[in-house]
């Protein structure tokens, strides 16, 4: 009897907790909408909310050409067209092509880590914008978009996938099917912004799983997700869509450490 009224009270306390995300979030989004739209980093008022103002957008860095074709490394002197870094020669990715229009610094991070934890899910279409307005056109020839998994516990807590509602602003502009849930995150993963190259490859082994693999056979998948830093979560991703017989996957997110691959044995 003790045991089933601590169960009842677990279950209790768990759901209030829900709602009580569930009605700070829908507060948070009913505020955004009454208030003005302002720039990202300095709260400036500003005429659309998928612009920075005109003193912050100078601050931003945008990839310039030339950048390696495969992971979208920008190179720091100048390379033909079409070249491949070191890293991706030593060890090609599972994905085809990679690309991110913005490079991670402090002035990127703010707001993308704004959309990530602080519920500021106005940011997607603005990253969405940056990135459909800079992408190649061949990222916009696929057959499919699909986001970058998050796992359930995550899911419940945050109650949005940053990368799925970027997929579906993306998908909207470029007329592209969206397909959600095509690949799953099985297990739940600690953050990984602190982990080395070798602890990330440990922690995301097995993780990912291709859920519809009819789905896949054949296609032109474009992956999307927020940032690349070591590439390891694209890497897993596409290894799991290219079991499925994907054609081609490609890779977009709206910013890019500016670091190489790690240098890491092929067999991971």
């Amino acid at each position: 009897m003790i045991v089933e009224k601590i169960l009842i009270n677990k279950n209790l306390l768990a759901k209030l907790l829900v709602l009580k995300i569930i009605i700070s979030k829908v507060l948070n989004k009913i505020l955004n909408l009454a208030l003005p739209p302002v720039c990202p980093l300095c709260k400036e008022k500003v005429q659309d909310k998928t612009a920075f103002c005109s003193k912050c957008f100078p601050k931003i860095i945008f990839s310039k050409k030339p950048f390696c074709k495969s992971c979208s490394l920008q190179f720091e002197s100048y390379v033909k067209h079409n070249s491949i870094c070191l890293a991706c020669i030593a060890r090609p990715p599972a994905f085809n092509q990679a690309f991110a229009p913005l490079i991670y610094n402090n002035e990127t991070r703010k707001p993308i880590l704004a959309l990530k934890h602080a519920d500021q899910t106005q940011h997607a279409a603005m990253f969405a914008k940056i990135i459909t307005a800079r992408a190649p056109k061949s990222f916009r020839k696929v057959d499919l978009i699909t986001p970058v998994p998050i796992h359930n516990k995550r899911l419940r807590k945050r109650l949005y996938n940053q990368a799925a509602l970027i997929a579906n602003s993306i998908a909207k502009t470029w007329q592209i099917p969206v397909k959600h849930n095509l690949i799953t995150r099985r297990k739940y993963t600690p953050p990984l912004g602190n982990l080395t190259p070798r602890q990330r490859v440990l922690v995301l082994r097995s993780v990912f799983r291709c859920t519809k693999p009819e789905s896949v056979h054949g296609k032109s998948i474009l992956l999307i997700d927020d940032v690349m830093t070591s590439g390891l979560t694209a890497e897993f991703c596409a290894r799991e869509l290219k079991k499925a017989n994907a054609k081609e996957i490609l890779v977009l997110t709206i910013a890019k450490v500016a670091l190489p691959r790690p240098n890491l044995p092929k067999s991971i």
